[in-house]
């Protein structure tokens, strides 16, 4: 069966590193598992059909940066359209964006070329991630996936979001890609490391606001806390670690891959 991943998520932008590993993992087991899949996403704000290591430009970015990634979508969604009517495309899985009437309009178009529609929706519930203008639009259209989506992709435990029936998985990683990091013995020192695109969701702040708490008690353990990615809490984090005066324990690398990954996990006792 011909399948396919679409997502918005910038290939290129360090920001979403880890998401574009995700999503690359996502589709080599799709593949390993018989299906036949086509990769469309965004590069450089083109958009790119990525099939069997080679990349062909859909479509060029036919707005100059005062336009909204909404407005650029429209276009985009009408290539994806035509790519799938050419491609005998029977199933398509949507790395979720969120609901506004463009979006629904597209999946009303895939539903009458009667393909079968997977979305995933990457964190639930997600509410109080958005600002109120954003919020507001995407409840708004989010009451019409239920007409359009066979299934709701989730990692969460929820058996069912927005009336759509749920298909529940967890987080993984492919062990052909990852190096394996050495155990350290622990001495005078213990390291925790932290790899993300970072938001509030992923709760960094308690373990500094933790970090704040233990060296109240004059411990004769250092613990440090090596942040590793960009991201939108970013500046909340450095904020909070300079407050709370610890950036000596609290150390933020930036955006890492490859070796330069590996070498702060083999640093690491512990992974947050």
């Amino acid at each position: 069966m011909k399948c396919l991943y679409l997502s918005f998520a910038e290939v290129d932008d360090k920001e979403s590193l880890g998401v574009n590993n995700k999503i690359r993992g996502q589709i080599k087991v799709m593949r390993k598992s018989g299906l036949e899949v086509f990769y469309i996403s965004v590069k450089f704000s083109d958009l790119y059909l990525f099939e069997d290591g080679t990349e062909t430009i859909l479509q060029s970015n036919p707005f100059d940066e005062k336009y909204s990634a909404l407005v650029k979508r429209v276009i985009y969604y009408k290539k994806v359209l035509e790519f799938i009517d050419k491609s005998d495309v029977k199933l398509i899985y949507i790395r979720c964006p969120l609901s506004e009437p463009f979006f629904i309009k597209f999946l009303r178009e895939c539903k009458k070329r009667r393909l079968k529609i997977l979305l995933e929706i990457p964190t639930y519930p997600y509410d109080k991630e958005l600002s109120t203008f954003k919020l507001f639009i995407d409840r708004t259209f989010r009451k019409y996936l239920h007409r359009y989506v066979d299934k709701v992709i989730t990692f969460s435990n929820h058996k069912e979001i927005f009336g759509i029936p749920a298909i529940n998985l967890s987080n993984g990683i492919d062990i052909e890609e990852v190096k394996v990091a050495s155990a350290l013995k622990r001495d005078d020192a213990m390291n925790l490391i932290g790899v993300a695109n970072v938001s509030f969701c992923h709760g960094y702040d308690r373990v500094i606001k933790g970090l704040f708490e233990y060296y109240k008690t004059n411990p004769s353990i250092n613990v440090y806390f090596h942040i590793v990615g960009a991201g939108a809490e970013l500046g909340n984090l450095k904020k909070l670690t300079e407050t709370l005066g610890l950036s000596e324990f609290v150390i933020f690398h930036g955006p890492k891959h490859g070796e330069e990954l590996d070498r702060l996990f083999d640093k690491a006792h512990v992974a947050i």
